[in-house]
């Protein structure tokens, strides 16, 4: 168990699910050869950070977050009233019944896991990078009262470079294709490009050809951000 959590590396966050889903341990005492044992292990992490108190991806299923509200009155004997109970917890523990079948690698199913708390520490981990792409892409959408835009990279670094947001197209290939699962099309194709207006216009299109991406705009409205 960790109290006041904070781990902001990566390298932690997937250390962390490796060990929940591991069978076997590598154990290493000092001035001995390691030996594997057998593994079994569960991890409470306690934070008063909401928003980002560790890396959690979008699709990741390893999690359960869960709110506790604070108490509504200060008790300086909270801590032993909690010892105090827990033969009477053990009990229960060893005595309950499961309400719920062993459904996947964590037992719960994925979908029992998705609370309010888990979405708003996923929404916090994601990039400045994919916030500004998605409220560019909404905003053509809007703008052109269209149901979606079709682009290659290339179009959007000058749009993005008008909003004030620096990316490199690498960063932004690596958003449509890592994180969004979409993909070019496969042939070059002719499309509609969007481009800065001109008097008085927001966007303005013209003929292109080219690998394009295409995104909804029900597709934006599915990502944890808005």
């Amino acid at each position: 168990m960790v109290d006041e959590v904070l781990l902001s590396r990566r390298d932690d966050s997937e250390r962390l699910k490796n060990l929940s889903t591991a069978r076997t341990y590598k154990m290493e005492s000092k001035g001995k050869d390691r030996n594997e044992i057998d593994f079994f292990g569960k991890f409470v992490l306690c934070s008063n950070n909401e928003n980002f108190p560790l890396i959690i991806d979008r699709e990741e299923v390893r999690y359960w977050v869960r709110k506790v509200n604070t108490l509504k009155s200060d008790d300086p004997c909270y801590m032993e009233r909690l010892v105090a109970q827990i033969p009477a917890f053990l009990h229960h523990l060893m005595q309950r019944q499961l309400s719920v079948e062993c459904e996947n690698r964590m037992w719960f199913n994925p979908e029992r896991l998705r609370t309010a708390a888990l979405g708003k520490i996923v929404m916090s981990n994601r990039s400045k990078i994919e916030f500004e792409v998605a409220e560019l892409l909404i905003d053509i959408i809007d703008s052109t009262n269209s149901d979606s835009v079709s682009f290659v990279i290339g179009d959007l670094i000058p749009l993005l470079n008008y909003r004030s947001v620096h990316a490199e197209p690498s960063e932004v290939r690596r958003l449509l294709q890592m994180c969004w699962h979409l993909k070019p099309e496969s042939n070059s194709l002719s499309y509609q490009k969007y481009a800065l207006g001109i008097s008085g216009v927001k966007y303005q299109t013209q003929a292109a050809v080219g690998r394009f991406y295409t995104v909804t705009k029900e597709f934006i409205h599915t990502l944890p951000l808005f």
